[in-house]
């Protein structure tokens, strides 16, 4: 699936289970990272979901998963967030948050576009020639 948030394209793969009247839909970043910089607590209500321009790779979480629940029909879901703590790719953590409509004092959902920091992805080579040389 592709979208815009805020005005910026971002790829997703998923599923969708249904299990009428209910559904489930898991979304993943597909070509994009997205960082966490605000995530509503846990059992709060959830305003709108966000994307703050792009950054480099820092202390962020990365969004792993987002998976939205509910019942065909009904104005009101879930989304849970699974989150994968910096600097520790072992480490996942959950959150869930509730869609109702005219909820007032709800959180905003807040992401970031990250960008590979490109001095650590690039690694060149030498060629044999090169080598040979150092090697002299």
């Amino acid at each position: 699936m592709q979208c815009r948030i805020e005005e910026m394209p971002v790829s997703w793969q998923g599923s969708l289970t249904t299990s009428f009247p209910r559904f489930r839909l898991r979304l993943s970043p597909a070509e994009n990272d997205l960082a966490v910089i605000a995530l509503p607590p846990s059992g709060s209500d959830l305003a709108a979901i966000r994307i703050s321009g792009e950054s480099l790779q820092g202390e962020k979480p990365a969004l792993e998963e987002l998976m939205l629940s509910g019942n065909f029909g009904s104005p009101a879901f879930s989304l849970t967030t699974v989150t994968e703590t910096a600097g520790d790719s072992s480490l996942l953590q959950q959150s869930t948050s509730f869609v109702r409509p005219r909820i007032r004092g709800a959180n905003p959902l807040l992401l970031q576009a990250v960008r590979p920091n490109l001095r650590s992805a690039l690694q060149f080579v030498p060629s044999r020639e090169a080598h040979s040389a150092i090697n002299k």
